[in-house]
């Protein structure tokens, strides 16, 4: 009879997997909690099972986009193994990097950071270099890296996990998708999107062959290759493939996940980026609703939508309707980011073109300001949002009459876009278009 209790715990987590490898996690929820309420009762708190089955029920609730619900029971699972199995095992070192990953999701991006290298630490040790859950960290770290907009500190560890799995799990396997997803985010989030897209469109056809159409992770595919074409300007090609990954996550994960906003918001910014402002808006202010809900206002995910609905009523000319939903977003990016983060760069951005529409333009200066100096240090000068600051500032300064300081600062902001995106990119020709505009007044006014 002594092997009842954990077998029984067995069938449940069994059950439970099978369902969740489908994306059905609502139906998985009820089984992960008999599994632990089994080792509970048999085993005690105080025992590496029992541990396990915390950590599955708090992944559970991940997955159902219920971080904080599930971090406690991480901690737990944590504490029981710090005292039962010791700092330097395996087992530690997946409940450090499983509470560092769900920091992550609620936006506790430093905190995580630490929990991590923990993790990672550990796993260097006691596993070595080729072992996927080494893999794993390398990846985590790079991931937390890339949230905290630290983009070449990122790459380097997004390759290494890719090439570990490679070797040790195959090129079929879902997590060697995923590497090739996070190593197209990094160019993606770098301006290098033409690299990016073979990457993005790899990972969808392993998960494709591996997962299936109707899974999560299939769905993510679908929306990151949708996001690389769009930011290539090819919007027509990218709207069926937001579409279709915001079809899986409604079916699979339900209206209420942060996933499903985070599809909403992705067919939203292409119909933005379509001219269509009435439709868009619908999916914009709908994504910011779950985000609202599911992850609450203090997150950087809610601080996009926010400035998202913002810029989507600028573009239909209500400037003074987008202004307090820009500074809401500036507000939460500042706490929870930084002001040196790209997407705090991002909202002094949104600010300073809310301004400039409403012919504010000196107050709007120095927001463009700040956004030049902060991409400049945190993308680099040869970034594509690199030149858009260097254009904004260059067409501010004309708007004020300033035609000959606006004019290197639109040239700069003209070869950097054309060499990073090419000559037919709209963001392109729409910045030659500028600097063509004031050098013809700069020579009337020299004549």
């Amino acid at each position: 009879m002594t092997n009842v209790p954990s077998g029984l715990s067995d069938s449940y987590n069994g059950m439970a997997f099978n369902l969740s490898a489908k994306g059905k996690y609502e139906e998985a929820a009820p089984l992960f909690r008999k599994a632990l309420e089994n080792n509970q009762r048999m085993l005690g708190e105080a025992h590496p099972d029992t541990a396990t089955s915390y950590d599955y029920v708090a992944s559970n609730l991940d997955d159902q986009g219920k971080f904080e619900e599930a971090e406690p029971l991480y901690r737990k699972g944590l504490e029981i193994r710090q005292r039962v199995l010791g700092e330097e095992h395996p087992d530690t070192a997946t409940s450090y990097n499983n509470l560092a990953s769900n920091l992550g999701d609620q936006g506790k991006i430093e905190e995580a950071e630490s929990l991590y290298r923990k993790g990672f630490k550990i796993r260097q040790r006691v596993l070595g270099e080729e072992h996927p859950d080494t893999a794993s960290s390398y990846n985590n770290m790079a991931y937390n890296f890339r949230a905290q907009g630290r983009y070449e500190e990122a790459a380097p560890l997004f390759r290494k996990a890719l090439e570990i799995r490679q070797r040790v799990l195959g090129q079929e396997h879902p997590h060697t998708a995923g590497s090739y997803n996070n190593m197209a985010s990094i160019l993606n989030a770098q301006g290098k999107y033409k690299e990016a897209e073979p990457l993005y469109r790899k990972s969808l056809e392993i998960h494709q062959r591996v997962l299936g159409a109707e899974h999560p992770h299939t769905a993510t595919s679908y929306n990151n290759v949708g996001y690389n074409l769009n930011a290539q300007g090819r919007y027509k090609e990218a709207e069926p493939l937001y579409r279709k990954g915001l079809e899986i996550r409604k079916l699979v994960l339900g209206e209420g996940h942060p996933d499903t906003a985070g599809s909403y918001n992705g067919v939203a910014s292409n119909l933005k980026d379509q001219g269509k402002y009435q439709e868009a808006d619908f999916f914009y202010r709908k994504s910011l609703e779950i985000r609202q809900r599911a992850l609450g206002e203090e997150h950087p995910l809610t601080a996009q939508s926010y400035s998202n609905v913002g810029m989507n009523l600028e573009s239909q000319g209500k400037y003074t309707e987008a202004e307090p939903l820009y500074r809401k977003g500036l507000e939460i990016r500042q706490r929870m980011l930084g002001n040196e983060h790209p997407e705090t760069a991002k909202s002094y951005n949104n600010i300073g073109t809310n301004l400039d529409g409403q012919g504010k333009y000196e107050d709007a200066e120095p927001f463009y300001r700040r956004i030049l100096e902060i991409r400049q240090r945190a993308l680099g000068g040869e970034h594509p949002d690199t030149a858009i600051s260097y254009n904004n500032l260059g067409m501010n300064l004309e708007k004020q009459g300033k035609f000959k300081e606006a004019e290197p600062l639109l040239r700069k902001s003209y070869n950097i876009i054309s060499a990073a995106l090419g000559e037919n990119h709209p963001s392109t020709k729409i910045i030659r278009k500028n600097l063509e505009s004031n050098s013809s007044k700069n020579n009337s006014i020299e004549k």
